[in-house]
């Protein structure tokens, strides 16, 4: 008896948890996924019965809750003498487990961002600062991060914002963060057009004084004895 090999991704071991599927349910499709590598596509409700040692009743039970789960199909393909047989995919548990691996690599990936994020803001302060941050201000940032979800860019702007206005303090650089969330301030660009804003406010205000002592200057000089 020749004994012919069946191969598993590695992914389908190590996320099969995550699919909420019962021993019972596995093992079926086990079988299942056995008999379409070896060419059976359509395998009888008493030969599956008899592997798994249960009654048809039970297997037809099972297999509607595969289905329901979108762990398997039954699907229908027409033969070359146009007759329509039925058949098993077993495949679908495959792309559903693919689409937890990737989902879960995504997630991965993303606290990988966050660390870096932290790691070059910490290194940023640290520059800016001219010292090492403490326990505590480093928490603050990841609090910035995770907590409040402020975007990385937008603490690096709040950071210039507070070096420029020669404070290098975690408090200041709170402030500047929570005026511009009050502002729905949430982006670069944000912070980019509400900074050419406040320079337009500030330079029509020096045309308005320059307009005012314009005026002031040119106001005819009257003197003590024409006013009396």
């Amino acid at each position: 008896m020749k004994n012919t090999l069946i191969s598993f991704p590695v992914f389908l071991f190590e996320y099969l948890g995550k699919l909420k599927i019962e021993a019972d349910e596995f093992l079926l499709w086990l079988q299942i996924y056995r008999f379409h590598k070896t060419g059976d596509l359509f395998p009888s409700m008493k030969r599956l019965a008899e592997l798994t040692n249960q009654s048809t009743t039970q297997i037809s039970e099972i297999i509607a809750r595969l289905i329901q789960k979108e762990l398997l199909a039954l699907k229908s393909k027409k033969e070359v003498n146009g007759q329509l047989v039925d058949f098993y995919d077993p495949y679908l548990l495959f792309d559903r487990l693919e689409n937890i691996c990737s989902t879960k690599k995504a997630e991965n990936a993303d606290q990988s961002v966050k660390k870096i994020g932290i790691a070059e803001l910490n290194q940023q302060f640290q520059q800016e600062f001219g010292r090492v941050l403490t326990p505590i201000e480093i928490e603050r940032l990841c609090m910035w991060l995770e907590q409040d979800k402020y975007d990385p860019e937008i603490i690096q702007l709040a950071l210039t914002e507070a070096v420029l206005a020669n404070a290098y303090n975690f408090n200041y650089i709170d402030r500047i963060l929570l005026t511009w969330e009050g502002k729905n301030i949430r982006t670069k660009a944000d912070v980019i057009k509400e900074q050419n804003n406040r320079k337009k406010q500030i330079l029509q205000k020096e045309i308005d004084q320059q307009e005012a002592q314009k005026r002031v200057k040119n106001q005819p000089k009257v003197t003590i004895e024409k006013w009396l």
